[in-house]
Formats: structure tokens, sequence, C-alpha cells
């Protein structure tokens, strides 16, 4: 905070005018670098901050030079005024634990933060204006009443500083004050103190991640000069007062995460001024006026997750007039936070969409899904930067427009899931390098699945990571959370989801052979083309694809055999090529085994673990299980049977031509009678 040097008109004759006016600016130079003209501060001040550093327990040492023969000015976060001397600055904040681990400050090897007790002496530092002991710990005890008397304070920062319990009154006693921060991991509670009305002064105050219990006071917004309030992550309960407020300058205001329960009052629809609205998670009611569209300097608006707060009807054409909007949500359920974000999912949107976004060419993410909405505005292809388009469960028809591969050449999400789209797939699609989900699934789509998919880049790269996920707004940190169809039901992910990639054509009227080039898509983590009309072969490469972890191929006309390059998928926990007409002997790997027979169900040809026909060496079935029962209880009657065979052989041979061997003349009679029988044979045939 900078002060003016007040003006000194020296008492010399002219004469020594000039050289009066270069010692004037030496000394004033003196004076900025080291306190003042003579002591940089004055002994009870060096006194009380002495005192002060002896309540204190500081195991880093971090107040080291204090004390000695040091001018306190230099003492380690003391600000002394460069004319009077007097303390009028203490900077003893420790870093958050956010901002401590992203400065990794090698001068400290743990958290430095100060412990012990706060000293009253801190009360003879009469003119001090700035006070920050933010992110310390003093104990869990209640905020010291002695801090009301510091009645110079501008400034007071305990935030995160290890305080509980009520506040105590005494600070509406500082109304010089212009900010107050109260908020992370205290545990304050209760109602806020009245006498906090007396702040007429106050421009920023922030309560926020405490468990004050009351409903907001209406003197609340009575506090004219009030620019940023943060009152998110508590107990409020009851309305928003409808009672026209006198807070024109207010540019931030953050009620999120209560239990306010009211509409929204019309005189906020009059703050022109406001940048950030927050009102999410709470429950509050009744239709969102189009009179919001009149607060154009908002740069961030959340009204997400009210159950029963409804933009219904249409989306309002006068949204165009916010054009500084930067983040958006009237989310019903859920959010995906963004840097240029416009969230309108899971409300009673109907009709077509505005034809307004050419005043929105920064837009990043764009999710309208579950809504009544028909069709797509051509304006759309001006937000070439969009990264996210999810406008699935609608009810869009015609053709899935082709400039989305063209213009919206960013896109790493795209799902028009659940809507009437019918025609062909694009070929432009495949300009889509960053596309890293694609969710085309319930649509009457036809045609073939474009061979061209192997330009996914994203894809393709096993170690590749869409970094748009990783974008810090001016209030908000953003990324990663979305509904995707997987192993056959809905999941949210959340901050893995850089890491999904996703491609889900189920149930349209899609035909011809599944394109062989889908095995370069290396890291593809799911492929469902359930409920199609595909045919031919399985891709014999498909074991290429060793990242994949669902894959779904039922219920079309797939025929021939299993590639035995599938067991190479190691990943793999759910496989469905169920009712295709493949054949031939299931590979056998211990990943496959894992799956059930109803993985393969449907196929007559198929053979071999999990399915109970059995296969025979060149992969036909050779008989089913109950034919093998039978064969192993018959196995002895039929080895016997082949015995008494050689056995009735033998016999036979013996018992015709042992008595010839052995008699001479029956042989005689036996042999001439053959000879008599050939030679009647042969005259008869003449």
């Amino acid at each position: 905070m900078s002060y003016k040097l007040s003006t000194y008109e020296p008492s010399i004759s002219p004469v020594f005018c000039r050289c009066g006016i270069c010692l004037g600016c030496y000394t004033i130079s003196l004076g900025i670098c080291y306190g003042n003209f003579n002591s940089c501060c004055s002994p009870s001040e060096r006194e009380a901050l002495l005192k002060f550093q002896h309540e204190l327990i500081d195991p880093l040492n971090r107040l080291s030079s204090w004390g000695g023969k040091e001018d306190c000015c230099r003492w380690f976060g003391v600000i002394s005024h460069n004319l009077t001397g007097h303390v009028i600055e203490l900077h003893l904040g420790s870093l958050s634990h956010e901002g401590y681990y992203e400065e990794a400050d090698k001068e400290y090897y743990m958290k430095p933060t100060f412990s012990g007790k706060i000293s009253p002496s801190l009360l003879n530092l009469k003119h001090l204006r700035y006070l920050d002991l933010s992110n310390n710990d003093f104990g869990r005890t209640q905020i010291p009443k002695f801090i009301g008397s510091m009645e110079s304070l501008k400034y007071l920062n305990l935030s995160d500083a290890g305080f509980l319990g009520m506040i105590p009154h005494e600070l509406g006693n500082l109304s010089n004050l212009h900010y107050l921060n109260l908020n992370a991991q205290n545990q304050f509670q209760g109602p806020i103190p009245k006498d906090f009305q007396n702040m007429t002064s106050l421009q920023k105050l922030d309560l926020s991640s405490n468990y004050f219990n009351s409903s907001l006071p209406k003197w609340f917004f009575h506090l004219g000069n009030l620019v940023s309030v943060n009152l998110a992550s508590n107990s409020f309960e009851g309305p928003i007062s409808i009672e026209p407020q006198n807070i024109t300058s207010l540019k931030e205001l953050d009620l999120s995460r209560n239990y306010l329960n009211s509409s929204i009052p019309n005189w906020l629809y009059n703050c022109s001024h406001l940048e950030l609205l927050d009102l999410a998670h709470n429950s509050l009611q009744g239709k969102i006026s189009s009179a919001i569209a009149g607060l154009t300097s908002l740069t961030n608006l959340d009204l997400s997750t009210n159950k029963e707060l409804e933009l219904d009807g249409g989306i309002p054409r006068s949204f165009k007039n916010l054009c500084n909007l930067r983040f958006l949500s009237l989310s019903g359920k859920n959010q995906v936070k963004g840097m240029i974000n416009l969230n309108l999912d899971n409300n009673l949107l109907s009709g077509e969409i505005p034809d307004c976004w050419m005043n929105w060419p920064e837009l990043w993410f764009l999710t309208l899904n579950n809504n009544n909405l028909s069709e797509i505005p051509l304006s759309l292809q001006n937000c070439s930067k969009l990264t996210t388009l999810d406008i699935g469960e609608n009810e869009l028809i015609g053709h899935i427009p082709a400039w989305i591969g063209e213009r919206l050449s960013n896109l790493v999400i795209l799902n028009f899931r659940a809507n009437k789209f019918h025609g062909h797939i694009p070929k432009e699609l495949c300009h889509l390098a960053s596309l890293q989900i694609l969710d085309l699934s319930h649509n009457n789509l036809s045609g073939i699945f474009p061979s061209c998919i192997k330009n996914f880049s994203s894809m393709t790269k096993i170690d590749s990571v869409a970094q748009v996920f990783n974008v810090s707004s001016g209030y908000l940190y953003f990324g990663d959370d979305a509904l995707i169809v997987m192993k056959g039901r809905m999941v949210e992910y959340e901050k893995i989801l850089k890491f999904v990639k996703s491609i889900d054509l189920s149930d349209n009227n899609l035909s011809g052979e599944i394109p062989k080039e889908i095995t370069s898509l290396l890291s593809l983590q799911s492929l469902n083309l359930l409920d199609n009309l595909f045919f031919g072969k399985i891709p014999d490469d498909i074991g290429d694809m060793k990242m994949i972890e669902v894959l779904d191929f039922s219920q079309n006309q797939l025929f021939g055999g299993i590639p035995q390059s599938i067991a190479n998928l190691t990943f793999l926990n759910l496989l469905n090529l169920s009712n295709n007409n493949l054949s031939g002997r299931i590979p056998t790997s211990t990943q496959l085994l894992t799956f059930s027979s109803s993985s393969f169900v449907g196929n007559k040809g198929l053979c071999g673990p999990p399915v109970s026909e059995n296969c025979s060496e060149n992969g036909v079935i050779l008989n089913n299980g109950k034919d093998e029962e039978k064969g192993k209880g018959d196995g002895a009657e039929v080895d016997w049977f082949y015995v008494s065979m050689v056995l009735g052989f033998i016999v036979g041979f013996w018992s015709v031509l042992g008595p010839l061997a052995i008699n001479r003349r029956w042989r005689y009679v036996y042999f001439h009678f053959l000879d008599y029988l050939g030679h009647k044979i042969w005259w008869s045939l003449r």
C-alpha cells in the first residue's frame, strides 16, 4: 500500500536554495531506503514487536532479524512509514498448502508456520494499518478480542490461521477496515456478529469455508462500499433478501454451497458492475429472469446444481449481450469447469439453439446435453477454439455437419449421443487430430465406418494427453469432469478425464467391414460397435491395441475366426463378441479365460473354452458335451468288440484251413471240387 509524501518547505535564504534542494533530495532518498531521517521506529513500537515475537513459536527462526541494533524497518515482515517511521504493516503470513507446494521454496524444508499466542503488545502499534497472520497455526483458539481495538487497521487477514469458535463482536469496531479475510479451514460458527454493520468502509469480505449457520442478515448488503463478498461453503440458510440493496459497487459475489432457498432477487440483476456471480449448490428456486442478460460486466456466472432453479423454454437470445462471459454454468446436475465455458445441461431447453455464437469466438467448452434442442446453428463454426462439444441426449435431426471436422479442429471431446442424426459419418471428422472421446451412439447413422480414423493422432500415441485440461482462469481452476458411457453404464470421470480415450458408435445402422485402420489407435481404451450391421472379419491386428479395456462387437454380422492376436490384450476387462456368425477355435490366454461364455454366445461355429463345444485339431466342432460323456461311458465296450473280431477271425480261419493242412485226403477232395467248380463256371460263361 503506497502513501504520499507530505510537502516539505524549508525556511532558508535564497542563496542556499539550490544546495537545500540537493540536500533535501538526498535526505529523502535515505529516508525511503532506511525508514526515516533519524530512527526507523520508536522505542515503544520496537519493544511491542519484541514482546509479540516472544509469544510466538518460530520453528524455522524466520524472525532471526528481530532484535539487536538493527533498525526495525529492516526486520523480516515489518514495513514502516517512509517519513514518520511508524510501523504500518506486518506481513507475517505463511505460504498456504497450495502455495507452498507450487512455489517449492528451497529456503524451507517444512511448511514455515508460526504458532503460539498473539500478544496484546500489538495495541502499542498505534499506526498499524496492515496485519497478515494467515496460514499459521494458533492452536485452535478464539480470535483475541483486543484486535477489535486496533482501530487504525485497514487490512486484516487471519485466514487459515487455526482460529475457531465465535467471532468476537469487538471486530465490528474496526470501522476503517477495507479488507477482512477469515476464510479456509477456520471453524467459525454461529451468526455473523451484528457489529459488522459498523464496518462501513469494508470493500472486501471473505468468510468462506466456515460453519456460519444463520440466515443472511438484512443489513449485510447495506454496506455500500462492498466490492467483493465470499460467503461460500458455509451453512447459511433461508432466503436472499428481496429488499432493494445499495451495493452498486459490487464486483464479486460468491454464496455457493450453502442452503439458500429463495428465488434470485431482482435487485441482483441491477448490479451492473458484477463480474463474478456464484450461487451454485444451493436450493434456489423459480425461473432465471431474462433480466440477467443486463449484467453485461459478468465474466463468471455459476447457477448450477439448484434443483428447482430453471431456465425454462429456450436459451434467451439476450444472452448474446453477455459478451464478457468466460464461464457460464446453469447445469442442473454437474458442470465442466473451464476457461471459457458454457454449461446448460440438464435443463428444459427446447427448440433451436440460438444462432448467436459469433459473439463467443473464444469459447472452449460447450455442454448442452440432456435437453430437447433440435438443430445445430451454423454460427457455432465460429467457435474454432472449442475443445468440448457435448450436445448428447437431445432431439438433434438431420446429418452431422461436415464443418465440425473442418472448423472445430481443436475438439478433444465430441458427444452427439442419443439424438436423431441420420446419414453417413462425415469423413471430415477425421481432421480432428486431437480427438480423444467420440460418442455418436444411439442415432440412425448408416454407411461405413470411415477408414481415415487413423488420423485421430491423439489416439495413436500411447503417451498423448490433451493439454487443454490444464488451464487456469482468473477465478477458477478447471478441468476434468464429464459423463461417459463405459462398460455399458454412465461413468463420471474427473481428474483422470484427460487420460480417457473412447469411441462409441453403438446402436446405429452402420455397415461394411470394420476398417483395419482401427488397429492403429494404439492408445484407445474403449471401442463399442454394438448393435450395428457390420460384416466381414475382425481385423487380424486387433491385438496391437494393447491399451484396450472395453471391446464390444456384439449384435453384428461378423464372420470368420477370432484373431489369435486378441490374446495379447492384457488390459481387456470387458469383451463381448456375442450374436455374430463367428466360427473356429476361441484363442486361449489367461485374460480370455476370465470371460464367461456369454461373451461368445450366439456364434454357432465357435468352439473351445469357455463355450461347451469342443474343437478338433483344425478348429472344427468335434462333438458336444453329451457325446463326450457317452463316449466316456462306452469306452470299455468298444475295446472288447475289436478284441472279439480278432479272435473270431483266428478261430474261423483255422477251423477251415486247419483240417486241410493236416488231412491229405480232405485236401485232395477240396481242391478237386474247386477245380470242377471253376471249369463249370468257365463253360457256362462261354
